[in-house]
């Protein structure tokens, strides 16, 4: 068996622009600062593999950081309406003989761009957004299908900023090396395998089979809506009294949201006809949108 372990860590600085209040340009770890003093973030990755025996592996990593925006919506939940990919370190390979590797990178993260690039945003689209900015660390060992990462998260657009980290410091694994006694239970497994994937190809043919009938179709865009729209929608036994009200059937589901989310009012859903067809009604001002699914 080959056994691995990984240690990872990280230490980093906070480089602060000109100023009258600070007596260093630097600032130490695990501070809380002012997001306007802060000019970047000196941060140093640590990746530590450490194996039982020596092996021939080939190792690549890169450094990124993902930028995200988002917004709450009138039902208390927070919906991303931005997200940005930048490359702070290309792609590097490399490859070892030997039982460990220690990988060691820095990287400066340009915090004012990116804080002035997020407020940039909410003045063009006059939204206020919550935005964090991920720093990942990636790690990838092809022969042991090994993807892993050292991921810190910043707080940005905030009055005070900080760096959390989102990673676990120490994993241990376990791979099984092949070798000539164990190839009778690699048949035997190879022929279960294939087994296993006949009788799913076999049970996938029959599933997509009932999924192609009408009723299938019908009640996978029902499971669909409700999922998908589960915040907003009130689903009722009894159907609805119409009486008084204009009706106005609408041909678009977004269309309904769209009314739905402007007037902050629920999706009531009713199923007319069971397991054939379900209304969707929003019911505003004396009208009430219908929208159907058969």
């Amino acid at each position: 068996m080959y056994n691995y372990t990984i240690k990872k860590t990280d230490n980093y600085e906070v480089l602060l622009k000109p100023n009258e209040f600070y007596t260093t340009e630097k600032l130490p770890s695990g501070l809380y600062y002012p997001g306007r003093a802060v000019d970047d973030y000196l941060v140093n990755f640590e990746y530590n593999f450490k194996a039982n025996e020596k092996k021939t592996l080939e190792y690549n990593y890169n450094i990124i950081a993902e930028m995200s925006g988002t917004v709450e919506t009138n039902y208390g939940k927070d919906k991303e309406v931005w997200t940005r990919t930048f490359t702070i370190l290309e792609n590097k390979s490399e490859n070892t003989d030997e039982n460990s590797f220690v990988v060691n990178e820095q990287a400066v993260i340009d915090y004012d761009y990116y804080n002035n690039l997020a407020r940039s945003y909410e003045e063009t689209y006059g939204i206020d957004i919550n935005s964090v900015l991920k720093v990942k660390f990636n790690m990838n060992v092809p022969e042991l299908k090994l993807e892993d990462c050292i991921e810190l998260d910043i707080d940005i657009t905030n009055n005070v900023t900080n760096l959390q980290e989102n990673y676990e410091k120490t994993t241990t694994n376990i791979v099984p090396e092949v070798t000539q006694e164990t190839d009778k239970s690699q048949v035997a497994i190879l022929i279960i395998s294939s087994l296993m994937v006949l009788f799913a190809i076999i049970y996938g043919v029959m599933w997509l089979k009932r999924e192609k009938t009408s009723d299938g179709k019908y009640k996978n865009k029902v499971k669909h809506v409700l999922k998908y729209y589960d915040d907003i929608i009130a689903v009722v036994e009894d159907e609805p009294n119409l009486e008084g009200l204009k009706a106005m059937k609408i041909s678009n589901l977004d269309d309904l949201v769209k009314i739905a989310e402007q007037s902050r009012r629920n999706i009531i859903f009713y199923e007319t006809i069971k397991n054939k067809k379900s209304n969707l009604y929003v019911i505003v001002d004396g009208y009430c949108y219908i929208y159907s699914i058969t």
